[in-house]
């Protein structure tokens, strides 16, 4: 799994997923790979310290400091909104289908 797929599976798993587990889903599943490293530098003494690593691009390192809501951030908001949408489509739907077969029922026999 690559990163942004991981990152993927945080930003499913709901209030559950975290910066932190990403982070650590990140370091654990590529350990030992040559293109990542965990930084060599202390930002400011605080506990999202922890929250980055570095990748060796074709470009140069790059630093990832995952402590701004990567997760929170990336999460797909889209299926709910979507749902909500269809949701209201279908009362829509319901509503139209049920005054025009109301309008057009004659009665028979007479």
């Amino acid at each position: 799994a690559g990163v942004l797929d991981i990152l993927n599976e945080e930003c499913i798993r709901g209030a559950s997923g975290t910066d932190k587990n990403f982070v650590d889903k990140v370091l654990a599943f590529h350990k030992g790979h040559r293109a990542l490293k965990t930084p060599k530098i202390q930002r400011k003494a605080s506990k999202t310290d922890a929250l980055a690593f570095t990748i060796a691009h074709y470009a140069g390192v790059v630093l990832y400091a995952c402590d701004t809501s990567w997760v929170e951030t990336n999460r797909d908001t889209l299926p709910l909104r979507l749902d909500a949408a269809l949701r209201d489509a279908a009362v829509a739907a319901r509503q139209k289908a049920a005054s025009s077969s109301s309008a057009t029922t004659t009665k028979v026999g007479t």
